[in-house]
């Protein structure tokens, strides 16, 4: 895979997405033991109108389609991150593994890297090294 700076664009907004599934994974869990813990004392039934049985069912179904949803935007993931780890310029790919995988801000990127670099410095050095520049421009 050639490495662009639109996958590692997409890298960021895939890591939301899964933030994403997570939290409304948890929230189905959440409404269903609500659910659960204000019907457990209700007679055994069934049924449309057996609310803990319905709860069950959607949660499972969500979390059902998300896990399938995850496991694609995962594979992808991994594919990106390989490629960010064959990126032989070491100081390149600590950069874009600050910025675009740990979603630090250009800023805090420098800061970590040190050696003065600046938050401009490191966006064009990243820029620079995907665009097929020299490091010299």
């Amino acid at each position: 895979m050639i490495l662009t700076l639109d996958d590692l664009r997409e890298l960021m907004a895939l890591r939301a997405q899964l933030t994403a599934f997570r939290e409304r994974e948890r929230y189905t869990l959440e409404k269903g033991m609500r659910v659960t813990a204000n019907w457990s004392q209700a007679p055994a039934g069934g049924g449309p109108g057996d609310n803990v049985g319905n709860a069950a069912a959607e949660a499972a179904d969500v979390i059902a389609e998300m896990e399938r949803q995850m496991d694609a935007v995962a594979a992808r993931v991994l594919e990106i991150e390989g490629a960010i780890y064959a990126i032989e310029d070491g100081m390149v790919k600590s950069m874009v593994l600050l910025h675009y995988d740990c979603g630090m801000t250009w800023e805090r990127t420098a800061r970590k890297i040190g050696r003065g670099a600046s938050a401009e410095g490191c966006r064009k050095r990243v820029e620079r090294y995907f665009l097929g520049g020299s490091e010299d421009d």
